[in-house]
């Protein structure tokens, strides 16, 4: 959360703008909220707020962020299949978050499924994995101490979501 969630937080601004805005009352989901960045933000906009990850951990810290909002809540999920009715929110979310996961076709049709007809859903992913915070230090370290070992991989969806071309293709 201290290291991560400065480099992650910033992008939520825009991932709100792109949705068109999050108003008081506007449900959304995070999906693979991590610590809540994204999710807390949109609590103290008055949105309502569902942050669901597959990390114990990780839930039992966002319910502590959330705590003071009364409409928002946290839940152990897998985003691959979430346990939710179709078009149950007005917007979806995953930053970071869906583009990791094993099968990431999978969970970007969950986040499709479960927002309203005609509402926004946003997700991010890096452009260059490696060149995110201390990633390149320790691909590099690793470079260096087994010269003979293959080459970290990026997560299969990170490698293709990275091209906005690529990610339009596959949201179709």
């Amino acid at each position: 959360e201290e290291v991560a969630e400065p480099l992650t937080r910033q992008c939520v601004p825009l991932a709100f703008e792109m949705a068109n805005g999050i108003q008081a009352g506007t449900s959304i989901i995070d999906i693979a909220s991590g610590p809540g960045g994204l999710s807390v933000l949109a609590a103290e906009a008055g949105a309502h707020v569902l942050a669901a990850d597959i990390s114990e951990e990780m839930v039992s810290r966002v319910v502590e962020r959330l705590q003071p909002y009364p409409h928002c809540s946290a839940k152990v999920m897998d985003a691959q299949d979430l346990p939710l009715g179709t078009g149950s929110f007005d917007a979806a979310f995953s930053l970071f978050g869906v583009a990791n996961v094993p099968d990431w076709r999978r969970a970007l049709r969950e986040l499709a499924r479960v927002v309203r007809s005609g509402g926004p859903g946003c997700i991010s992913t890096w452009r260059e994995p490696f060149a995110v915070g201390p990633l390149g230090f320790l691909a590099e370290a690793l470079r260096r101490a087994l010269p003979d070992a293959p080459a970290l991989p990026s997560p299969a969806g990170v490698s293709v979501l990275r091209s906005p071309e690529a990610f339009e293709l596959e949201m179709v």
